[in-house]
Formats: C-alpha cells, sequence, structure tokens
C-alpha cells in the first residue's frame, strides 16, 4: 500500500476491521510451576506478536515495524521532543490501516472480507502449529454504510467478547491409559526422555513462520500456512535444552511443554528478533566498563543480540530461588493501567472525524507501550545504578561448570546479578517476580513514573484541541511478597486480588472527587507465609481503614491504611505510599528493632486491657527506649501529644494511635535501607 495515501482515502477503501486478540493468558504462561517454562511461554506469545503475527500482516501488504520506530528514538526522554518524533515517524514505519499491534492484540483494517478471513484463518493456524495450547480469538466486522469507525470497533470488542465466551474444546486426559505430562499434569504427554529426538521431529518443533520477502511469495502464498525449518544450530539447541530439563529426571512431558522450553532457551541465547522486554533491559544494563576492558569500540546499537547478553549484567536463566530473601520471600507485582476505558471514551468526544480518530489511536497504541517498557526499564537502571540489586548468580557452561572469561588478562568466574523475571510487560501491564526487598518500591517507583508520563502525553494532546480529554491514565498495582515455593499461579490470583482491591479504591477516591480533580493509582501488598491460596479479605475483617467512616468500622482496629495511593491526596482521602516507605525507611535508619514495632501491635490487639492500661504499658516501654528511637517513633506517629491518660472520659484513643503499624511491620524487613542509613549503621559500630 502506498504510503503516500490520505487516511481519507484509506478509510473510504478498507472498511472491514479485523481484531486478533490472545486470551486465557494467564492459564497458558502459569501452567507449570517451573519458571523455565514460564519464561518461555511468556518470550513465545511476545515472539508470535512481534514476529509471527506481523509476518502474516507482510504479506497481505500491511508493513508493521513499531519496533524500528521505538527503537530509533526509545531514549529520548524529552517527552515532546518524544511525541513530536512519533508524530512526523509512525506513518512510514506503520501501515496507515494497523491500529495496533502488541500485548497479545492487534487491530486493523483491510479493503475486503475475504482478505479478513484468509488473514483471520492464518493467524489461528500459526498459533495452532507454534504456540500450542495458546488460545487466540480471530474475528472481523464490516462497517455499515454511514457507521464510524469508533462505533465498529465497539461492535467488533462485543463480537469479539461473544466468541469468547463460547469457550475453547479441551481434550479430556483424565482417564485411566492416559499419560499426562509430569510438568503440567494438566496436558497429554508425547515426548519421552528415552527418545527425544524422535519424538520432537514428530510434532514439528524445528521450524518457524515463513519470512516473506517478494511480493509473488506474498501472492502467491495468500490463504495459506509456510514454515520455515529451523537451522542446524538451533535444532541442536533446542533438544540440548529439552534434554537438560527431561533427562535426570527421566520425565515424559506435553508439547506445549517442550515448545515453552524451546523458547525459554531461545530468549537466552538466539533472541535474534530483540523482542520483548528482556531485549530492552539486557541493553541498559551492559555493562560499559567491561566493554572497554575486552577493547569493544561499537556503541552497544551496534552491538548483535548475542554480544549484549554477553556482555549485560543480568542473569537470564534464573530460578525462583534465586529472588529470595530472609525466610525465602520473594516478590510478586501484578500493575495493570486505570482509566483506559474512561479516557478511550472521551478520544471520540475530542477526535471526531474518522480520520483525526485513526491517527490518534494509532499512535496511543505506540506510545502506551513505549511509555511502560521506558518507564519500567529506568526504575530498574537506577535502582541498579545505585546497587540495590545485590545478589549474584554464576554462568553455567553446558556441562554445569562455571564459566571463565578473561578480563585485563586475568581469568575469573561470570557472574551476574538477579534482576527480575518479566513475565507481562506490554501495553499499560507489568507482571514480574523481583527480589522481595526490592518488589514495593520498584512497583511504587514503575507506578509514579508511569503516571508522570502518560499525564505530560494527555496535556500535550490537550493543548492541540479545542475540546479537552478529562481523564488522565494511572496505575495500579497489587504486590505480594510470599515463600518462593507458592506455586506461581496462586501468586498471580494474590497480586489480582490485590489489584482489584487498589482499583476500588480508586474507583471510590473516583466518586467523590471534584470533576477536574488529577487522579492518581494505589497499590496493595500482602506478605503471605505457608498458604499461598489465603483469604485475604477474610483476613482482613478486623482491619479498620481509617478513610472509611462506617458505623460499622467503629470498634475495629485501627492497623492499616491499605491500599496506599501512588501520590499525595488529600489526608482525608488516602496517604501515599511514599510516605509509608519513608516511615520505614527512618525506623531502619535508627536501627529500630521490628520486635518492638511487634510488641506495640500485640499491645493494640490485645482485648483484655482498656486504652488506659495500654498507654500505660506504652509509656513503659517508651521509656526503656533511646531519645533517638522515641524522636523517630514521633516523626512517625506523631505520639507525644496523644499518649494520655484519661480516666474521666474512659479513654477509647489509644486504637486510633500507630494506625499503620501492621503496614509497617509487615514490609519491614523488605524494605531495603539506603545509603545514608546504611552508613549510619557502620558509623554506630565503629566500622
Amino acid at each position: 500500500m502506498a504510503k503516500n495515501e490520505t487516511f481519507e482515502e484509506i478509510l473510504k477503501e478498507n472498511r472491514v476491521l479485523v481484531s486478533i486478540e490472545t486470551v486465557k493468558i494467564k492459564d497458558f504462561i502459569f501452567s507449570t510451576n517451573k519458571l523455565k517454562l514460564i519464561r518461555g511461554a511468556s518470550y513465545l506469545l511476545d515472539y508470535m506478536n512481534q514476529v509471527e503475527v506481523p509476518r502474516i500482516l507482510r504479506k497481505y501488504g500491511l508493513e508493521y515495524k513499531a519496533e524500528e520506530l521505538v527503537n530509533k528514538i526509545y531514549d529520548i526522554s524529552d517527552d515532546d521532543e518524544f511525541l513530536k518524533q512519533i508524530d512526523e515517524k509512525i506513518d512510514n514505519a506503520i501501515d496507515k490501516r494497523i491500529l495496533y499491534v502488541g500485548a497479545g492484540n492487534a487491530k486493523f483494517l483491510v479493503e475486503s472480507k475475504d482478505a479478513a478471513e484468509k488473514i483471520c484463518k492464518e493467524i489461528k493456524e500459526l498459533y495452532r502449529e507454534i504456540a500450542p495450547s495458546a488460545k487466540v480469538v480471530a474475528e472481523c466486522y464490516e462497517i455499515k454504510e454511514n457507521e464510524k469507525l469508533w462505533d465498529g470497533i465497539d461492535e467488533l470488542v462485543q463480537q469479539t467478547a461473544e466468541k469468547k465466551s463460547e469457550g475453547f474444546p479441551m481434550l479430556n486426559i483424565d482417564l485411566p491409559f492416559a499419560l499426562k505430562c509430569d510438568l503440567s499434569g494438566t496436558e497429554p504427554a508425547v515426548i519421552s526422555y528415552k527418545n527425544i529426538d524422535e519424538d520432537l521431529e514428530k510434532i514439528e518443533i524445528h521450524r518457524s513462520g515463513y519470512p516473506w520477502e517478494t511480493t509473488d511469495e506474498k501472492e502467491n502464498g495468500k490463504g495459506t500456512v509456510e514454515f520455515k525449518d529451523d537451522t542446524k544450530k538451533q535444532k541442536d539447541n533446542t533438544v540440548k535444552a529439552i534434554e537438560n530439563v527431561i533427562k535426570e529426571g527421566k520425565l515424559t512431558i506435553s508439547e506445549e511443554s517442550a515448545v515453552k522450553i524451546k523458547y525459554s532457551n531461545k530468549m537466552i541465547k538466539d533472541d535474534e528478533n530483540e523482542i520483548g522486554f528482556y531485549s530492552i533491559i539486557k541493553k541498559a544494563l551492559v555493562d560499559k566498563e567491561k566493554i572497554g576492558k575486552m577493547g569493544i569500540k561499537r556503541k552497544i546499537d551496534e552491538l548483535s543480540s548475542k554480544e549484549i547478553s554477553k556482555l549485560a549484567d543480568i542473569h537470564l536463566n534464573t530460578e525462583i530461588d534465586d529472588y529470595a530473601v530472609g525466610d525465602s520471600f520473594i516478590g510478586f507485582v501484578y500493575s495493570d493501567g486505570d482509566g483506559l476505558g474512561d479516557f478511550l471514551k472521551n478520544v471520540k468526544k475530542v477526535y471526531t472525524t474518522e480520520e483525526k480518530y485513526l491517527k490518534f489511536m494509532r499512535k496511543f497504541s505506540v506510545i502506551l507501550d513505549r511509555n511502560t517498557k521506558y518507564v519500567l526499564r529506568e526504575v530498574i537502571k537506577k535502582m541498579y545504578n545505585d546497587k540495590k540489586f545485590i545478589k549474584k548468580k554464576t554462568i553455567l557452561k553446558e556441562d554445569g561448570k562455571p564459566k571463565y572469561e578473561i578480563i585485563n588478562g586475568e581469568e575469573k568466574i561470570v557472574e551476574k546479578s538477579i534482576i527480575g523475571e518479566f513475565l507481562i510487560v506490554g501495553g499499560d501491564d507489568v507482571c514480574a517476580v523481583f527480589p522481595a526487598d526490592l518488589a514495593l518500591e520498584i512497583s511504587s517507583e514503575f507506578q509514579k513514573q508511569f503516571e508522570e508520563k502518560m499525564k505530560k502525553f494527555t496535556e500535550i494532546e490537550n493543548k492541540k484541541n479545542e475540546k479537552k480529554n478529562p481523564e488522565n491514565i494511572t496505575s495500579s498495582c497489587g504486590v505480594v511478597i510470599a515463600k518462593a515455593k507458592t506455586p506461581m499461579f496462586q501468586l498471580f490470583d494474590q497480586g489480582l486480588k490485590l489489584q482489584k482491591l487498589a482499583k476500588g479504591k480508586r474507583y471510590n477516591e473516583n466518586q467523590n472527587r471534584k470533576k477536574d480533580a488529577e487522579r492518581t493509582g494505589y497499590i496493595d501488598f500482602q506478605v503471605i507465609g505457608n498458604e499461598g491460596n489465603v483469604d485475604i479479605k477474610e483476613y482482613r475483617k478486623k482491619w479498620y481503614d481509617k478513610f472509611d467512616k462506617k458505623e460499622e468500622n467503629k470498634n475495629k482496629l485501627h492497623i492499616s491504611k491499605r491500599p496506599y495511593s501512588i501520590n499525595k491526596l488529600n489526608d482525608n482521602v488516602s496517604e501515599s505510599i511514599d510516605e509509608l516507605i519513608k516511615n520505614v525507611k527512618d525506623l531502619k535508619s535508627e536501627n529500630f528493632p521490628n520486635t518492638k514495632i511487634r510488641y506495640i501491635y500485640d499491645l493494640k490487639k490485645d482485648e483484655t486491657k482498656t486504652d488506659n492500661e495500654k498507654i500505660m504499658e506504652s509509656i513503659n516501654i517508651l521509656s526503656k527506649m533511646s531519645l533517638e528511637e522515641i524522636q523517630v517513633l514521633d516523626e512517625v506517629w506523631k505520639i507525644k501529644d496523644k499518649i494520655k491518660l484519661d480516666f474521666e472520659t474512659g479513654n477509647e484513643k489509644f486504637k486510633e494511635f500507630f494506625d499503620n503499624i501492621f503496614d509497617i511491620l509487615e514490609i519491614y524487613d523488605f524494605i531495603q535501607k539506603d545509603e545514608k542509613s546504611s552508613e549510619k549503621e557502620d558509623n554506630k559500630s565503629g566500622n
């Protein structure tokens, strides 16, 4: 299609909308608790969405080169300049008929229903062959005469939802003779450790989609899916990777598990397409000092994916236990954008012609995805530079022995930093595993900066238009700090529940806000011990949310302020997560023992004592503390003017003191001391 066609011409000639949507992503990614397979499933979905789907679109004349566009302007930190570059360059990189490709979804326009149906058929077949058990819904809708593009999109969304509600066929393997996969337990086993090579050939694992190039090839190939065989080296790598997983335990696995192992290995060893968040974070963590010592003179952008993997200080082949902190706790973060529905409803009020609407939606999807990845990268990069990622792990060779490298003539074991497992990063979603003592800080900082980026984008767009979009896009998050042995699907479920509680708080706050008041996201968190399936709502029933004025909460404990807002709002609405983290760091700066916090917490919960008795006991506790400890307690809880005996009124105020003590107690071991605190501790110990 000619790039010089106007949007008016595009919309006149192309009146069939197509939607490709990957569904049941959680079931696909978390079908097993083995991190290698989870990593492979996540990478495979990115690969399908960013490589294989665009290959089919290219066959039908729809070029999609978003990576090329974003990579060229990715590092522009100035928002005005970045958005200007997007406006100038997007039409050369992405076909004008494409609204969106990313985060498992795609929407685009084509000229006929026949072309739409062929594309849908090919994409579904491609998923079946390359990503078995991944569920994809591909639907098309013919926009009626005089029907607006945005109304057509609404109709297609409804049509897609109806298709999803029909469900997907399932194979019954709960039969006496059915052999189940030893890794997932939910799929038929077809690959045995005894016949790895033959079994893998049978399932045709060694291939990928055909990379269409010439016009004749594309034209002749329409309506059929063709494949390209992997190279011998790629085949050998796949066999070896699967063999390493199943041979020692003499396992029998499914086709689905084998494919996930293949793509987990591909992400680590052969990420030639440089897709997904790993390709971004690897470049950010390239050891520039090592480049100099190794005599490499090329720029980072000129290095191959393999060279970047070698030079980046991030371990790509971790186990879940590698992220464990303290008593084997890991951090699980699940963040999702807020307000997109309301924001997009207003878009058609602001951009009242189809041409303007299409132009905006195309760039909005690219900007949203870029901002999510850019902000997460910047947050991790800063924490890395601040030396927050403490743990390192040795890189092993194929034989399991440590890998060595020569630097300045000296042989050294190769060790790399434990950073994170990035399970979903794209669109407005972030789902990741981090060390438990960094998860809250990473999430809160990501949400804050994401909010700032999207706010700036809206402000810049509003300046261009007479009508303004009053909504600002934010992000709400659930953070689970749990034992490393907790099944990953339970971590996801609990993270989702906490995320919904955070979103619920945002919704309630929105009901009471002034129309032009700025909104912010929220974060909720929970530390979970041995029971990964604990009912969080039931567990919290005795808590009192000081911002909930219902009469039924009158006698409940004032021990938590969750969920916390990302940016500070009115003190009567919520408290910011920054304030909570600062409180913990202030306490840690004085090396305040959490046993004393626990003692005050237990005192608050004690139903056998009156409030006056609790105050007397708390005064006794305070009398044994140093002046510095009392000062930091006062900074956190303003206790000096509160802790007073009152025998005349009976005093029922103690329950309102230390009103977020449980929040502080829970996360005390999961917030790192800042550098100044550590220096203070060293000075006290005489080091």
